[in-house]
């Protein structure tokens, strides 16, 4: 059983830019953003529903009439650059690094009414290549991505044996490489898209909520 309901502000400035010079081309952007998200839960309690033949209904979780109000305040930055070299008219490489965030959502939030609730950090980091021709193009990409305190729920057994959600809160890494091939000969295409990657879970944290 959950009911709750909640209201969500959010004020951001941001700036992108891109300069060039000669072969060379940059691209910058820079975000901050504040956040406020208000809202409240009801409380619950077990009920025994009454019917004697059976234990199923002896802990029903239910609302009570009862709220919890709850708040959680973020600011953060978010920012991202890319260079661009072009060896000549066929050939560049590139190279980007961001570093970004995601704020709890409802589903983070209310299990626990925000309490320890964190925002997601999330940084990217991407080196490649391409090469265009008039019959062929090829893009190459080796990424690395890590993504830090990202929540999801786990149901645990509480007092009198009704479930509990609680938040829970882990790390992760994926690398890997992106291709793509586009070749055209007369009347004849064909487009090859494929990615390898990694991807590691780790470092599982437990929140109490």
């Amino acid at each position: 059983y959950l009911n709750y309901n909640f209201s969500n502000l959010v004020n951001a400035l941001y700036i992108n830019d891109e300069l060039s010079f000669g072969e060379f081309t940059v691209e910058a952007g820079f975000r901050y953003e504040m956040g406020e998200i208000n809202g409240m839960t009801e409380n619950t309690e077990t009920y025994d529903m009454g019917d004697t033949t059976t234990m199923a209904d002896d802990a029903v979780l239910f609302g009570n009439g009862s709220f919890t109000p709850w708040n959680y305040d973020y600011d953060e930055l978010a920012w991202s650059i890319g260079l661009n070299y072009k060896l000549d008219d066929n050939i560049a490489v590139f190279g980007r690094a961001s570093n970004g965030f995601r704020a709890p959502d409802d589903n983070n939030l209310v299990f626990s009414n925000a309490v320890g609730s964190r925002v997601e950090d999330i940084s990217q980091f991407e080196l490649g290549g391409k090469y265009n021709s008039p019959n062929v193009a090829v893009f190459a990409t080796a990424f690395y991505s890590l993504l830090n305190d990202f929540p999801f729920s786990d149901e645990v057994v509480g007092p009198g044996g009704t479930i509990i959600n609680q938040t829970r809160h882990a790390d992760a890494t994926a690398m890997g490489i992106e291709m793509e091939l586009i070749a055209k000969y007369e009347n004849l295409g064909v487009d090859f898209t494929g990615t390898f990657q990694d991807l590691t879970y780790k470092d599982y944290q437990f929140t109490s909520g």
